[in-house]
């Protein structure tokens, strides 16, 4: 299963793309939704299990609804201000797609019995056809380096042209 930190390099990296300028802040804010949606786990180290009413793990809170609903409340909550006016639906879909990259990189391994994508409109669970992710060396070759390498990439390309001298 990708670890929380796989999660949250995806959101951030996901990020730079959406708002190559640093906005540390809507990172933190992205990463910190993406790694939440494991809450439906919480049980699991008290011995208490999933939670069941979330439709277990991978239910409710990594489908897509729910990534739209929680994007929406994220940009109420945290996006207020007249700095946001006229940028909040490129927040929602950005928070939304950071959300929603959660349940999809959770398709992609071996662990479980796959996502809830549609929930609650749907108790169908589904796995990618392409499983690479069952032990941390893969998870770290295919999510967190390249993640890493966007995430420099896209700040060292802003820090460049920010300290170029003014024509």
């Amino acid at each position: 299963m990708p670890s929380s930190v796989a999660h949250g390099l995806a959101a951030v990296a996901l990020g730079t793309l959406f708002y190559p300028s640093e906005r540390t802040r809507l990172y933190a804010t992205a990463a910190t939704g993406a790694v939440l949606l494991d809450i439906d786990a919480l049980g699991r180290p008290f011995g208490l299990g999933d939670l069941i009413c979330l439709g277990g793990h991978r239910g409710l809170t990594h489908s897509l609804p729910f990534a739209a609903t929680l994007a929406a409340a994220t940009v109420i909550v945290a996006n207020r201000g007249p700095d946001w006016h006229g940028r909040r639906l490129g927040a929602w879909a950005y928070f939304a797609l950071a959300f929603a990259l959660h349940g999809a990189l959770d398709a992609l391994t071996t662990y479980g019995d796959g996502v809830m994508f549609l929930a609650p409109l749907s108790a169908w669970r589904y796995k990618a056809p392409w499983q690479p992710f069952h032990r941390i060396m893969p998870e770290i070759i295919g999510v967190w380096l390249p993640a890493l390498a966007i995430i420099w990439y896209r700040r060292r390309r802003r820090s460049v042209y920010s300290d170029s001298p003014a024509p």
